[in-house]
């Protein structure tokens, strides 16, 4: 997996900013334990390296909560699998558009972890295109030039969050990328009040291994 996000500071008048990339191997058992390796490449605004990559200061991560897999047990029938997306979540007291945020921002984050199985990807599909204000945003490249079919779910923010994207393989209806942007940029920048890619997640590769590789 590789997560981006940039990083934004002001203070004395000045303002810098960071965009940072970690690139994230994680390992799933049959039992549910993980590993977990990072290695961070943060960048300038302009592309330069500021000093990456280079191994997050606690690589290897292992257990059951430092990585938890969001599938596991995950239900392959829609309306389940839509009342566990929501389950595993805190909705209590949010309204009916609350709760479709939410459901959109777990859907996103069940796909992006990559551990979906066909039927689980399917289902969480299903449970999207069942969202009333969910739109076709065509085809598009990710982040590392792969073609996909772009969904677009609106989010009810007006002070923050614009939408969440998902970019799905229209052959195999594998996750390539999720992408939110907001409705501004950081106070920071002083850029242009327009959207801003706040973070994006690419899959990039998915497989089985033998356990010995994982060590």
């Amino acid at each position: 997996m590789q997560d981006y996000a940039p990083q934004t500071g002001e203070s004395h008048g000045r303002s810098t900013t960071t965009v940072g990339t970690t690139i994230r191997q994680v390992w799933y058992a049959p039992d549910g334990s993980t590993k977990v390796r990072e290695y961070n490449q943060p960048q300038s605004p302009v592309g330069g390296d500021v000093g990456g990559p280079k191994p997050a200061s606690n690589i290897d991560h292992t257990g059951w909560s430092d990585w938890p897999d969001p599938n596991r047990g995950l239900p392959a029938d829609t309306a389940a699998a839509r009342e566990s997306l929501l389950h595993s979540a805190n909705i209590a007291g949010l309204g009916k558009q609350e709760r479709l945020s939410v459901l959109k921002q777990m859907a996103a984050s069940n796909l992006q972890a990559g551990t979906a199985s066909p039927a689980q990807a399917a289902a969480i599909y299903r449970v999207v295109a069942g969202i009333p204000d969910v739109f076709d945003a065509g085809l598009v490249a990710d982040r590392i030039g792969r073609r996909g079919h772009a969904i677009g779910m609106p989010m009810p923010d007006p002070g923050y969050t614009a939408a969440i994207y998902l970019i799905i393989d229209p052959t195999s209806g594998r996750i390539l990328q999720t992408e939110t942007t907001i409705n501004r940029p950081p106070s920071a920048l002083h850029l242009p009040n327009k959207p801003w890619v706040d973070e994006y997640h690419v899959v990039r590769t998915v497989s089985l291994v033998p356990s010995k590789n994982a060590k």
